[in-house]
């Protein structure tokens, strides 16, 4: 269960950035079309997205319930 809520949350959290990232968007080409300055901005929230699911999908080696598991026993 604890598993299916992390996804869950991932999932709502992607529909929140690509959203937000899109309004951003929006906005800097409408009131500056010339100076993109959404760059940084989608670029860290893009960073942050991908360790977010990396860990939530256990992709990330040091955050898995196995490494936890690990861990607890030593």
């Amino acid at each position: 269960m604890a598993k299916v809520r992390r996804t869950k949350r991932f999932y709502i959290q992607l529909g929140l950035d690509v959203t937000i990232m899109a309004g951003l968007t929006l906005l800097n080409l409408l009131t500056t079309p010339h100076s993109l300055r959404v760059q940084r901005p989608a670029l860290a929230w893009g960073v942050a997205l991908a360790v977010s699911g990396l860990s939530t999908f256990d992709r990330l080696p040091f955050f898995t319930p196995a490494w936890k598991r690990r861990q607890v026993e030593k």
